[in-house]
């Protein structure tokens, strides 16, 4: 009878050494599962790799969003460990950086760790539309209106809804271009500088104006090239956004909405000593008028930021 317990003993003892001889001694990693934040295995299981002793470099994740950068880093046959949320402009869930970095050499199975942003400094730009009226900077004590001219992706042309004062294209009758002109530097330099906010002043863009023939005098010279961050629009670009004559018409400064006034373009006329100009009927005049008549208004124009 002690045999045969002794027997059955050394029979179980036989079969679990042969239970653990047939699995190797391993113990397999498991795949990573749920996907809470903080240290944890998430995202789908990495596909299988061929080559274990193969190297990978690793892929740039940052921009994604999280659901897309655990299918990546899964498919190139890694593990997600994810960090804390950080205060970020990014969209919320956006990869916004990642340990090991881009190009860095892993072992197949490795861990990549994801910062992702908490989307709490996304600032939401305004919606504008060409034609819209809107509030920028100040002019002898009022707000200034503009108009918007043209939308792009991240900024817009706007010009002022009314002429903001008078003043000579330049103060003297010499041989002038927009480049040299009084009106220019006075625009750049004083308006610039005394009508925004140091906030405002950053969001309009130095804009490169070319210094286009006037097509009716193409002998009349134009000067260079110059950038600008304020300037007035040329006879291409009214011709361009105001299509009639109504539309170009313009209020005179401190006047009542009624009173009409001429206003000056950045475009030199049938000589030196003048430059083109809307008339109070809305008409462009490309053979200008004298560059140190001070009865011409200004409507200035520029880029801002949104």
């Amino acid at each position: 009878m002690k045999n045969k317990r002794a027997f059955s003993l050394l029979a179980l003892l036989l079969a679990a050494l042969f239970v653990f001889a047939g699995c190797g001694g391993a113990v397999e990693k498991p795949a990573p599962t749920g996907s809470e934040v903080g240290g944890s295995e998430v995202g789908p299981v990495p596909q299988s790799s061929a080559n274990p002793g193969v190297k990978i470099t690793l892929g740039d994740f940052t921009g994604m969003s999280y659901n897309d950068a655990l299918t990546a880093v899964a498919a190139s046959n890694l593990y997600v460990q994810t960090a804390t949320y950080v205060v970020s402009d990014k969209p919320y869930g956006t990869v916004i950086d990642q340990n090991p970095k881009p190009s860095t050499q892993v072992d197949p199975g490795s861990y990549v760790t994801l910062t992702l942003s908490d989307g709490s400094q996304v600032v939401t730009k305004p919606t504008v539309k060409e034609g819209d009226s809107i509030n920028y900077g100040m002019y002898c004590g009022s707000g200034i209106p503009w108009i918007v001219l043209k939308v792009e992706s991240n900024k817009i042309l706007i010009t002022t809804e009314y002429a903001i004062d008078y003043y000579p294209f330049n103060n003297a009758d010499t041989d002038t271009t927009w480049e040299t002109s009084s009106i220019r530097a006075w625009l750049n330099g004083e308006f610039l500088n005394n009508s925004f906010t140091e906030e405002e002043r950053a969001r309009i863009i130095s804009s490169s104006l070319p210094a286009y023939k006037n097509s009716a005098y193409e002998e009349t010279p134009q000067g260079k090239d110059t950038i600008d961050k304020i300037f007035l629009l040329s006879v291409q670009a009214v011709k361009k956004y105001f299509t009639s004559d109504a539309k170009r018409r313009c209020s005179a400064p401190f006047s009542e909405p009624d009173n009409i006034g001429s206003w000056w373009l950045k475009t030199m006329g049938k000589d030196s000593h003048s430059a083109a100009f809307v008339d109070y009927n809305g008409v462009i005049h490309e053979e200008g008028a004298s560059i140190n008549n001070d009865d011409y208004c200004v409507r200035p124009a520029m880029w801002i930021t949104l």
